[in-house]
């Protein structure tokens, strides 16, 4: 893959990656209010083998390698977002202003928005995608 696709698929990927985060983040926090741990009743009998269920087990050995498991994605997905904004600082303003219409709002607007907003035509808010995407690239 080129490097201009590779930077353009992710800027495209931006908004996910935040989403992402956060819901690392919420997984993270279920996971640590999680109290329905449960003691085994008396009256319970096991199975005909006497093997006991190991579901609670299982739920607290796996606690602390599901939390690293969110914590690494987060740091993954702050990384990429980090070089990204940190990309943006090689632009001029108007460049920067159309990667940021393009790519970090939700929702992402379309060429011919941007162009109204910008008031430009939809070609030249193509070519300052296109200039601004390949200053960044060498920086992802």
């Amino acid at each position: 893959m080129d490097l201009y696709k590779k930077a353009e698929q992710l800027l495209n990927s931006y908004v996910a990656m935040k989403v992402e985060i956060e819901n690392s983040m919420l997984e993270i926090r279920e996971i640590e209010a999680d109290n329905d741990i449960k003691s085994i009743n008396l009256d319970e009998k096991s199975s005909k083998t006497n093997r006991v269920n190991k579901e609670v087990e299982n739920k607290v050995i796996n606690k602390p390698d599901r939390i690293r498991y969110y914590n690494y994605i987060i740091n993954k997905n702050e990384v990429i977002i980090e070089k990204i904004e940190n990309s943006t600082k090689v632009l001029t303003q108007l460049e920067k202003d159309v990667i940021e219409l393009k790519y970090f709002n939700n929702p992402i607007l379309n060429r011919k928005d941007i162009s109204s907003k910008i008031q430009l035509t939809p070609a030249a808010i193509d070519k300052i995608k296109i200039r601004a995407i390949q200053k960044m690239m060498r920086f992802l």
